[in-house]
């Protein structure tokens, strides 16, 4: 190691300290591979595997906030009215990674909507299937909210959720009924509308 300008220090550990060094090595390779839950011979294979996973997962977040690019454009060019005053409607069926990539979807499909409520749906790898509803500001203020929205869309799908005001989410057991909760829930938000 430097230590001064020209001068360089060796560390070495010798004897037993060498031997304790090691142990302590093997120790923790072992701890990592229990961790990741794979033989330790396979730790370096399974962390380089994680990190291009979670790279991926980063880019596909990316996208989903800068719009989600002409996936985006669509939804919104297809979005349903819902009333005679701008709101509109966007459901969706989507893949998604895991929950924070659909809720990032979700974020930008609310900045981007101007006034109304999007849900959007998605069966993940590991078979859950998860309902999201997000609601614009504007209909936030007057009362409409996500987090009562989702409950009602849910319950079409046998489902229960609950969240915030802006943004709320819903487990569906029946992965089959997605889509009907889906495509019903304008006539369940519309309701919501003419109350406020």
């Amino acid at each position: 190691t430097g230590v001064a300008s020209g001068v360089r220090r060796i560390e070495a550990a010798t004897g037993p300290g060498a031997f304790q060094l090691m142990r302590e090595r093997e120790r923790a390779l072992a701890r990592v591979g229990e961790l990741l839950k794979t033989r330790e011979e396979d730790v370096e294979r399974r962390v380089v595997g994680l990190i291009e996973e979670r790279r991926n997962l980063e880019r596909r977040v990316e996208e989903a906030m800068r719009g989600g690019g002409d996936q985006m454009k669509q939804w919104l060019s297809e979005a349903e009215p819902l009333d005679g005053n701008g709101t509109r409607y966007v459901g969706r069926r989507v893949s998604a990674g895991d929950v924070k990539e659909l809720q990032a979807m979700g974020d930008a499909l609310r900045e981007q909507l101007l006034s109304g409520v999007g849900v959007l749906g998605t069966t993940f790898a590991d078979g859950k299937t998860t309902l999201l509803v997000v609601v614009t500001d504007d209909l936030r203020d007057r009362g409409v909210r996500a987090d009562t929205l989702v409950r009602e869309i849910a319950a079409v799908a046998g489902g229960r959720g609950g969240g915030k005001p802006h943004m709320a989410q819903a487990g569906i057991p029946d992965p089959d009924k997605l889509d009907a909760a889906i495509r019903g829930a304008p006539e369940i938000i519309r309701p919501f509308l003419r109350a406020r």
